[in-house]
């Protein structure tokens, strides 16, 4: 699985930052990117990520953990994440790599 990280990161520089990021949400929020928050959508810069009802349920979990990785993107990622058809394959992938 690695394997199909690295070679994803000698496909283009998009691909690079996708690892890029990807890695620093594994290290700096979790460990593990939760497969259902794909296809990413765009969130508000305010989203409130204290609101209780962000975890009264497990969609409502869902979308925090959306808004969360999408909003920790740089600014010229999150159009990108929204439209790259490759960035849950690129994230996923790496993810994988990462957990054996």
């Amino acid at each position: 699985m690695q394997a199909c990280a690295l070679k994803a990161a000698k496909s283009g520089p998009l691909d690079t930052a996708v690892i890029k990021v990807a890695k620093k949400y594994a290290l700096l929020y979790h460990l593990w990117v939760p497969g259902e928050i794909f296809p990413l959508h765009e969130y508000p810069a305010e989203f409130n990520f204290n609101h209780p009802r962000h975890y009264q349920d497990s969609e409502a979990r869902t979308t925090a953990y959306a808004a969360e990785i999408y909003l920790m993107l740089p600014i010229t990622l999150q159009t990108q994440a929204t439209k790259y058809e490759q960035f849950e394959k690129i994230v996923s992938d790496l993810d994988d790599s990462d957990s054996h």
